[in-house]
């Protein structure tokens, strides 16, 4: 296999020290993925077509990975895979069984919010395996982190395409190389782009949380809620217009969200209406970068925008749970600690 440096352009690996935090006694690394191992294909929100599968099945079998699928992909309950209990009940089973070694997650859509209570996130702790989602898995990623301390990864669904910037990042941040014999805090990944764009200028140090906004949103005042204290946020979404993305930003101002915040990344904002200014961007446009350019310049929280996450086709995968370092004027984001273990 390639090693971690080949794999992408966007990322660059490098030697860093142990970067201690206040959550990191609550931090667990889900090990690496190598060779031979499998991933099993849950969908713990809605449905997905046999179709839908097809290129990310595909995918993880040119990586060596043997691929295990649930049993609700292609069942249907309405916009849901299945009923809530069954949906948790075989999302349990896969994070547990030990014949799978990584959960991704099928597609979003809607229903994570609805299994939440059903999870016993007790019993989650032994999980040691990677879990990987975007968009309405938002809520499992950051759950999981908050409850069990387990590292969780905003990246592709089976259901994505992964081109080579998306199959690139999925490699070098899960995967254990062959030729590499690094500790799990030598491992340094960085993402620079000059189409990256600096909107409030300054640098910052934090935990990486984040994920779909209006997701992130709905989770506020319940026992989910996410710690925004001492984090780097980042943030997607998909079909939300500029008022509606001001609209959740004064919601967590509302709600003290960004009081402690040290940093802020902006991805993919698409699909608004033919009436928008951004109608079928394909990137972050001025008007949303804007609005939240107006919450984190009262806070002086540095923000970077038009970063490759969302619901687009080329995006990388980010760690949630990690210490990283943001930087607006090399236009970059570093992350400062291994968010898997050697093995």
């Amino acid at each position: 296999m390639y090693s971690r440096r080949d794999v992408l352009r966007l990322l660059a690996v490098g030697s860093v020290g142990l970067r201690l935090s206040q959550r990191q006694h609550l931090q667990r690394r889900p090990h690496a993925l190598r060779q031979g191992m499998t991933v099993g294909i849950v969908a713990p929100a809605s449905p997905v077509t046999p179709r839908q599968l097809r290129d990310g099945i595909a995918f993880f079998e040119s990586l060596g990975l043997r691929v295990v699928l649930g049993r609700y992909l292609n069942s249907s309950t309405g916009y849901l895979s299945a009923p809530d209990r069954d949906r948790a009940q075989e999302l349990t089973e896969f994070l547990l069984r030990p014949d799978i070694d990584a959960v991704v997650c099928a597609r979003g859509g809607y229903g994570v919010l609805r299994i939440l209570p059903l999870l016993d996130f007790d019993v989650l702790k032994q999980c040691t395996k990677p879990v990987v989602g975007y968009s309405d898995i938002t809520a499992l990623l950051i759950a999981l982190y908050q409850q069990t301390g387990l590292i969780t990864f905003h990246g592709p669904m089976a259901s994505s395409q992964f081109d080579s910037t998306t199959a690139g990042s999925f490699q070098a941040t899960l995967f254990q190389f062959e030729s590499e014999h690094l500790s799990p805090t030598e491992v340094q990944l960085t993402y620079t782009d000059e189409q990256f764009v600096p909107v409030v200028e300054g640098t910052a140090e934090g935990t990486l949380l984040g994920g779909n906004l209006s997701v992130f949103c709905s989770m506020l005042g319940t026992p989910f809620e996410p710690d925004t204290r001492d984090c780097i946020l980042f943030f997607e979404d998909v079909g939300e217009e500029p008022y509606k993305v001001d609209r959740m930003l004064t919601q967590l101002a509302l709600a003290g969200k960004l009081d402690s915040v040290r940093g802020m990344v902006l991805g993919a904002f698409t699909k608004q209406s033919p009436n928008s200014r951004e109608a079928d961007a394909e990137q972050t446009g001025t008007p949303i970068a804007a609005i939240a350019a107006d919450y984190c310049q009262q806070r002086q929280i540095p923000l970077l925008a038009n970063f490759p996450i969302g619901h687009i086709r080329s995006k990388v995968t980010l760690p949630i749970g990690v210490r990283a370092l943001l930087d607006t004027h090399t236009r970059s984001l570093r992350i400062l600690e291994s968010p898997i273990e050697i093995i």
